[in-house]
């Protein structure tokens, strides 16, 4: 079942970003307009069905942090 959410998670996103992990080649360029927040996703094994969630960055300073593995980006759990 994991594989089966990551597909439904990856196929959500429509842009390419982190070229090797989230590529396609339906739409082949990063999208920031549109895809520049957290897709997460989760099955649920009662309903058996995957659910996405999009997560806005929160803005620091009146302008959004980018994601880097030494700059941790803080959630906005708002839904």
């Amino acid at each position: 079942m994991g594989a089966q959410v990551l597909v439904e998670h990856l196929l959500y996103r429509k842009e390419t970003r982190w070229r090797g992990y989230q590529q396609r080649v339906d739409y082949p360029t990063k999208d920031d307009k549109n895809w520049l927040k957290f897709v997460n996703s989760s099955y649920d094994k009662d309903s058996e069905e995957i659910e996405i969630i999009e997560r806005q960055p929160v803005e620091v300073g009146g302008s959004v942090e980018k994601f880097t593995i030494e700059n941790k980006l803080q959630f906005n759990l708002n839904l």
